[in-house]
């Protein structure tokens, strides 16, 4: 009886085995077919069908590009097929749909492709701080835009200064006005999502220190007035993003030991937990 039951659970086994490698080896087809057919979006003159190609190769790496052997599908077709289909659904003539898309794709390649690929965020930086410099663009390409961006730095390479580009970027996209054109509450508050990711990879004096050497005051103390003003606007994401950038800041001074007690002691956790629900009278 138990030579029967091993006997069955082998060939279960066996059959798992089996189905495991199918699913795989479709995923890898598709995953091809989709790569393949990005190589023509290039010659295509309909924007239409530019994005249908942009919207399936999306799919293909979030959904078909698994293990080892899909990244490096997705890394090999990058110069030769990627890269060129996305850059040029980045241009001003294509619809805001296929810019969205491109940038869409861009992200989805970023989180894909993971650590040390510096060469990565460096190819595709300047042409999206482009896009989200345009204020002529559609706000919803320029959010796009700016978190492939962030994405991409997050992800794909541990430069601080790098980083610190974009951050610049995200505190000035976040403020009201952005060359002299009012920026939408949904941009503002992606550009504090991105900076609120970001942040989390520099040291915590540079975020939240008092008199930095060589830079002042840390990023997120200057930017306190405008959070401030971020956490009465009458648009929920930005109160939210905004409430999100206050808490990071706080925890960094609380972790610089910036909170202090009333004998300049630094409060310890438990006293840290109930002074912040105190009431103030």
């Amino acid at each position: 009886m138990m030579d029967d039951l091993e006997q069955v659970n082998e060939y279960s086994d066996e059959e798992d085995d089996i189905q495991a490698s199918s699913t795989a080896t479709i995923r890898q087809t598709k995953l091809l077919e989709s790569v393949s057919l990005a190589s023509s979006l290039s010659s295509e003159k309909s924007t239409k069908k530019r994005e249908q190609g942009l919207r399936t190769l999306f799919k293909a790496i979030t959904q078909y590009a698994t293990g080892n052997i899909g990244r490096e599908i997705i890394e090999n077709s990058l110069q030769e097929n990627i890269l060129p289909i996305c850059f040029n659904g980045l241009k001003g003539g294509a619809s805001p749909a296929e810019q969205y898309a491109s940038c869409r794709v861009l992200e989805a390649t970023a989180v894909l492709l993971g650590a040390n690929q510096d060469d990565y965020a460096e190819e595709i930086k300047q042409k999206l701080i482009r896009v989200v410099k345009v204020t002529q663009r559609a706000p919803q390409v320029r959010a796009a835009a700016l978190r492939a961006l962030s994405m991409a730095f997050f992800v794909c390479t541990a430069d601080v200064s790098s980083a610190d580009v974009v951050l610049d970027l995200c505190e000035q996209v976040c403020a009201t006005e952005f060359r002299n054109e009012v920026v939408p509450p949904s941009l503002r508050a992606v550009a504090l999502d991105c900076w609120a990711l970001l942040s989390t990879t520099i040291d915590d004096t540079y975020l939240a220190g008092n008199d930095v050497p060589g830079n002042g005051d840390g990023r997120g103390l200057i930017i306190l007035p405008l959070l401030s003003d971020c956490l009465n606007s009458t648009n929920l994401d930005l109160r939210c993003a905004a409430g999100e950038c206050v808490a990071l800041i706080h925890e960094a001074r609380l972790d610089l030991g910036m909170d202090k007690g009333d004998e300049g002691e630094n409060l310890n956790a438990s006293d840290r937990r109930y002074r912040r629900g105190t009431f103030v009278l």
